[in-house]
């Protein structure tokens, strides 16, 4: 399960009260609002904790990044 439903959506906006109109209405907004896009990538990370989660979402979204050595040396020990 992720992290919203389409019913809770339907919720927040009240439309929950129309039933399966309501819960569609708030299916719509989630592929519009890329809400399932986001589920989908915590329930593939989700297991993870802490660092190997963040890195888990970094690989899943291809972000790569180098922090230069230069930097590390400024950092307070």
């Amino acid at each position: 399960m992720g992290l919203v439903t389409a019913k809770e959506i339907a919720k927040v906006i009240n439309a929950d009260k129309y039933g399966v109109f309501g819960t569609f209405t708030g299916w719509v907004l989630m592929k519009v609002l890329k809400i399932s896009a986001l589920n989908k990538l915590y329930d593939n990370n989700k297991h993870m904790n802490d660092v190997s989660f963040l890195n888990g979402l970094l690989d899943d979204l291809r972000i790569k990044f180098e922090i230069p050595e230069e930097d590390f040396k400024r950092l307070p020990k």
